[in-house]
C-alpha cells in the first residue's frame, strides 16, 4: 500500500500507455524493470461484485518517462482512489480533453463530469470542445483496434471468455455476464444508457483467437502440444549430398506386366537430394517392402549404367538421411545398412507431411508430369475417365492375347516404357531445371565433397541392400528364376547341385538385372559364389553343350581340389581301426613261462 506522506500520483497502465501513445505491453515493461511500486484496487460495482484495477505510482518510474507525462501535464498529485471516481490528473483543460479523447465512448461521461466541475465548465461545453479536437482525426479514429466500452467491461468480458470452455458459445457468455454485474455490462453513451450486446462479446473474441499473441490461451493441451511437435524452423543445406529424403508415394498411372498379365498403380521409391532437388536413386514396383527401400538406397550410391550413365552422373555417399517412420525406414536392417556406409538416419515428426517438403515437391511434379502419359488415372477417382480406361485395358489385354500391338496411344504401357519415359524426364527436364542460377545437375556437381563421392565396392552393397531370393541348385548346375533358368558360365555352381543358394538381385533400372549367387554358412555370411547368366535352355544347341562341359569341368576340378584338401587335412593316424588296432597292441599280456612237462604212466 502507497503512504499518504508520498503524494503518488495514481494512474492505470492504460491511462499511461494511452498519453505516452505506447503500447500497455511497453508500460509494463517499463514498470517491471524500473519495479515501480504498484497495487490493485477493487473497485466495486452497484451489484456487489467488484472489479480489480492495477495502479502505478508514476513517480517511480524512471526519469524519461516522467519527464514525457510531465510534458503531457499528467504529473499532479492525486490521492483519490479509482473506488470513488476516475482520475483526472491533468494541470489544463486540453491535456484534460485529449485523456478524455482517448478514452473509450463508453467510459467519458464520469470523466466530461469531472473535467467540468474542476475547470467550472458545463459538460455541453466539454462535448463540444472534445468534438472540435476528434475533427483533425476524422480519417482515423483515436480508438481505432479498441473496443468503444467502458474499461471494467472489457475487462470482465476478457476474463470471461478465458475462463470458460472454447466451446462455450458467445451467447451463453453473454447470458453469465448479465447474471453476474449487469450494472457493469451497461454504460451511459450520448445520454442514453446502453448495454453490451452479444455482437460485441463475439467481436472481442475473435480479436484475441486472431491475435498471436493470444490464441495459444484459446488451445487445450493437446493443441499446443501438437504445435511444438509440428514446429519447423528452415534447414540450412549447405551443399549437395549433405542431406537426403526418402520418401514412396502411388503413381498416378496404370501400366501392365507384359509377363504376367497384371494391370496396376506401381508405386515409386526416391531419394532427393535436398540442395539441388536432384534424384539420385528412384525404384518403380508393384511392392512396397524393404526390398525396394534398399534397393533405392543402393541406386543413389552406385553409378549409374546403361546408355543414360554419362548424363545420369548423379549419386553419391549422403552425410545425412531424412526419412519418415515407415516400417521398412525404421527397421534393423535399414539400420545397419546406413550405419555402415556412414550415414546419419534422421526420422521426421510423425504425421506431419510438412517436414519433408522437399521430397513430396518432387512428387508433385512426378504426377504433374504423369497427366501428359496414357493412362493417367489421377488421385481421385471421381475425376478419372472410366470409359478411356476401359478402352485401355480392353486393348491391353488383347494385345497380350493375340500378339497384335495397336499402338501406345492406344493402350497401356508396359512397366519398362513408362520408367524408360519417366527417366527421360527427370533427365532432359527435371534436372534441367534452374535453381539459383544454376540448373540442379550443375548446382549438384558444382558443390558435391568429393569426400561424398567415393566409388564403393558394388558387391559389399549388394551383399547389405539387394533383394535376396533362395533357390535350389539342380543337377546340371542351373536354377529358375523369374520363370527362365540361370547359371555361373564357369560351371561353379555344379558343386552346389541340390543346395539351397541366395540369389542377390540388383533389380537396376537402367540396364538389365544382375544376379549374385551366394552360398550362406552356418553364420548366415554369405559367400559369393559368382554372377548368373541365362542358361540354355535347349538340349541340343551348341550353348547348352559348351555350359555341359564347363559343368563337368568344374566338378572335376571340385573333386580334385577336395581330395588334395583330404591329403593335406587327413590324417591316417586318426583312422579309427588304426586306433582301435594300436590300442588292442597295446594290451597284449606276455606269454607265460611253461613249466616242466609231466608224463602219464
Amino acid at each position: 500500500m502507497f503512504h499518504e506522506a508520498e503524494a503518488p500520483i495514481l494512474m492505470t497502465v492504460r491511462d499511461i500507455a494511452e498519453i505516452l501513445r505506447r503500447s500497455e505491453r511497453t508500460v509494463r515493461r517499463w514498470v517491471d524493470e524500473a519495479q515501480a511500486r504498484t497495487e490493485y484496487v477493487q473497485v466495486p460495482t452497484s451489484s456487489g461484485n467488484t472489479v480489480r484495477q492495477l495502479l502505478v505510482d508514476v513517480q517511480t518510474l524512471p526519469e524519461p518517462i516522467r519527464s514525457q507525462l510531465g510534458a503531457a501535464g499528467a504529473l499532479r498529485p492525486n490521492a483519490e482512489s479509482l473506488q470513488t471516481a476516475p482520475a483526472v490528473v491533468t494541470v489544463a483543460l486540453e491535456a484534460s480533453l485529449k485523456q478524455i479523447l482517448a478514452r473509450p465512448e463508453g467510459g467519458r461521461a464520469e470523466l466530461v463530469a469531472t473535467t467540468a466541475k474542476k475547470f467550472g465548465v458545463s459538460q455541453r461545453t466539454v462535448y463540444r470542445r472534445l468534438a472540435k479536437l476528434a475533427e483533425p482525426g476524422l480519417e482515423q479514429r483515436s480508438d481505432l483496434g479498441r473496443p468503444r466500452i467502458p474499461e471494467a467491461a472489457y475487462a470482465l468480458i476478457v476474463s470471461a471468455i478465458l475462463e470458460n470452455e472454447q466451446a462455450s458459445s458467445t451467447r451463453a457468455v453473454h447470458r453469465a455476464l448479465l447474471r453476474l454485474a449487469p450494472d457493469v455490462m451497461s454504460y451511459e453513451r450520448g445520454g442514453r444508457l446502453q448495454e453490451i450486446s452479444v455482437t460485441t462479446i463475439g467481436r472481442i473474441r475473435r480479436a484475441l483467437e486472431e491475435d498471436p499473441r493470444h490464441r495459444l490461451m484459446f488451445s487445450d493441451l493437446d493443441a499446443r502440444e501438437e504445435l511444438l511437435r509440428t514446429y519447423s524452423g528452415s534447414i540450412v543445406v549447405p551443399h549437395a549430398n549433405y542431406l537426403w529424403m526418402i520418401d514412396m508415394t502411388r503413381c498416378d498411372i496404370l501400366v501392365v506386366d507384359p509377363e504376367s498379365g497384371a494391370i496396376f498403380r506401381p508405386r515409386v521409391h526416391a531419394i532427393i537430394d535436398v540442395y539441388s532437388g536432384c534424384i539420385p536413386g528412384i525404384v518403380f514396383s508393384r511392392e512396397e517392402d524393404q526390398a525396394q527401400t534398399d534397393l533405392v538406397l543402393m541406386r543413389a550410391m552406385l553409378p549409374k549404367r546403361g546408355p543414360w550413365a554419362a548424363s545420369y552422373p548423379i549419386r553419391g555417399n549422403a552425410m545425412r538421411l531424412g526419412a519418415d517412420n515407415g516400417s521398412t525406414y525404421i527397421s534393423a536392417q535399414f539400420r545397419r545398412a546406413t550405419a555402415g556406409v556412414g550415414t546419419k538416419l534422421i526420422h521426421r515428426k510423425p504425421y506431419a507431411s510438412h517436414t519433408g517438403g522437399p521430397i513430396e515437391r518432387f512428387f508433385g511434379s512426378l504426377h504433374s508430369y504423369e497427366k501428359t502419359l496414357v493412362g493417367y488415372v489421377g488421385p481421385n477417382a471421381a475425376n478419372r475417365s472410366t470409359k478411356e480406361l476401359r478402352r485401355l485395358e480392353r486393348n491391353t489385354r488383347e494385345w497380350l492375347k493375340h500378339k497384335r500391338d495397336p499402338g501406345e496411344k492406344n493402350r497401356l504401357y508396359t512397366i519398362n516404357e513408362y520408367q524408360d519415359r519417366i527417366l527421360a524426364w527427370l533427365v532432359g527436364e527435371y534436372h534441367q531445371w534452374k535453381v539459383g542460377g544454376q540448373t540442379r545437375l550443375e548446382r549438384f556437381l558444382t558443390t558435391a565433397p568429393e569426400s561424398t563421392m567415393l566409388q564403393l565396392d558394388e558387391q559389399e552393397l549388394l551383399l547389405h541392400l539387394a533383394h535376396r531370393t533362395e533357390r535350389t541348385v539342380d543337377a546340371a548346375g542351373r536354377f529358375r528364376l523369374n520363370n527362365r533358368l540361370w547359371s555361373i558360365p564357369d560351371g561353379s555352381l555344379a558343386p552346389y547341385a541340390g543346395v539351397r543358394v541366395t540369389v542377390l538381385s540388383d533389380q537396376f533400372a537402367l540396364e538389365p538385372d544382375r544376379h549374385l549367387v551366394a552360398w550362406l554358412d552356418r553364420r548366415g555370411v554369405p559367400q559369393i559364389i559368382g554372377e548368373a547368366r541365362p542358361a540354355p535352355e535347349i538340349a541340343s544347341s551348341i550353348a547348352e553343350h559348351e555350359h555341359l562341359i564347363a559343368s563337368r569341368a568344374a566338378v572335376a576340378e571340385e573333386i580334385r581340389r577336395q581330395r588334395e584338401m583330404m591329403k593335406a587335412l587327413a590324417d591316417p593316424n586318426t583312422r579309427i581301426s588304426t586306433v582301435l588296432l594300436k590300442e588292442l597292441r597295446a594290451h597284449i599280456a606276455p606269454e607265460a613261462p611253461t613249466g616242466p612237462r609231466a608224463h602219464l604212466e
